[in-house]
């Protein structure tokens, strides 16, 4: 089975930006459900595999098992996304 690459441009910093978490939860599907390596994804979105393996090690660890599943299997409003997710949002360093 060969796999397609998604043709839109995502670069992590600046989908970062917009929305941190929506693009979190779109790294971490298309690692569990995608089965995309976290080296392939960190191509996709131009980042590096450490930060790819980060984000995988935070969603494992940081939400409960209920959360991941949700997150993963179901369609969620944006609202609920950042509700299940925030564990994981980045530190503000200023």
């Amino acid at each position: 089975m060969h796999r397609m690459i998604p043709k839109e441009a995502m670069v992590y910093k600046e989908s970062k930006k917009s929305n941190e978490l929506l693009t979190k939860l779109k790294v971490v599907r298309l690692v569990k459900l995608g089965r995309y390596t976290q080296q392939e994804v960190a191509h996709i979105f131009s980042c590096g595999r450490n930060t790819v393996g980060r984000i995988i090690r935070c969603f494992e660890n940081c939400l409960s098992a209920e959360a991941q599943e949700r997150l993963l299997k179901d369609s969620l409003l944006a609202d609920e996304i950042e509700k299940l997710m925030s564990p994981m949002a980045g530190k503000s360093t200023k």
